[in-house]
């Protein structure tokens, strides 16, 4: 819990600035959290691609 806030040198209400989040590190205090692809189920950012003319997969 967050018990003093201060934006642009002003106190300010810290539940408007920050939420609680579920993070992959615990729960955190967050104000611009982007949920990472291991928290979100998937293994990786990799998307696999196949050519339409011979069917294999361009890239690694």
């Amino acid at each position: 819990m967050l018990l003093k806030c201060i934006w642009a040198a002003e106190i300010v209400d810290c539940s408007s600035v920050f939420s609680v989040r579920r993070t992959i590190r615990g729960h955190c205090c967050v104000f611009n959290y982007v949920l990472d692809y291991e928290s979100a189920g998937r293994k990786n950012k990799r998307t696999d691609v196949t050519s339409n003319k011979t069917n294999y997969r361009i890239g690694n």
